[in-house]
């Protein structure tokens, strides 16, 4: 969840946010993005409710003007259904492949990235679901999985960052909050 999110973060010394609505209910002024480096877009347990139009705009201005952008699945299942259009140069993995994936899994670093730094080469993680559809042709993958075999991509996008997990955040299981790996890679990906 959420707080779950909010809880490793400010462990590991980051300030965090959360906002006081779902994100099908923000249009990106409840909070404002101003001051902010990094949003964080969780879509775990509401899969079928989109974000607003203008939520979607402003996500998409703040990552071309410098923001990080981190997400999570069921974005591009709601993708796959014709939801988000107006964010699709955000999302990583092609929604027309999207598969619904589920099960025990071991995460292979496949890349060297300030992202999968202090990661060891291969990690478990107990019960999650996911996407184990492919990515876009411009996004780069920097984890495998036996499952999920694009569980992480990441992307530059004019001057901002996005990073988007295959697995989803707070759906079956608990991927991030199971396996410090998980839980390094999120703090990383802020930080990145």
């Amino acid at each position: 969840t959420e707080n779950d999110f909010s809880k490793i973060l400010k462990n590991a010394g980051i300030n965090v946010t959360v906002a006081p609505v779902f994100e099908y209910e923000c249009d990106v002024t409840n909070p404002s993005l101003d001051g902010f480096d990094v949003v964080i877009l969780l879509d775990g347990n509401t899969p079928d409710n989109e974000m607003p139009a203008s939520g979607q705009t402003a996500l998409v201005n703040f990552v071309n003007s410098g923001g990080g952008l981190i997400m999570t699945e069921w974005i591009t299942n709601e993708n796959s259904k014709g939801s988000y259009a107006n964010m699709s140069d955000l999302l990583l993995y092609d929604p027309v492949q999207f598969n619904y994936a589920e099960g025990s899994e071991t995460f292979t670093v496949i890349k060297d990235h300030p992202i999968t730094m202090g990661l060891p080469s291969s990690f478990s993680v107990p019960n999650h679901a996911g996407n184990a559809g492919g990515v876009k042709p411009d996004a780069t993958v920097l984890i495998s999985g036996s499952v999920l075999p694009n569980a992480l991509a990441v992307k530059q996008y004019g001057e901002g960052r996005i990073v988007q997990y295959a697995v989803a955040g707070n759906s079956v299981g608990t991927p991030f909050i199971s396996s410090v790996d998980m839980q390094q890679l999120l703090i990383n990906s802020v930080n990145w």
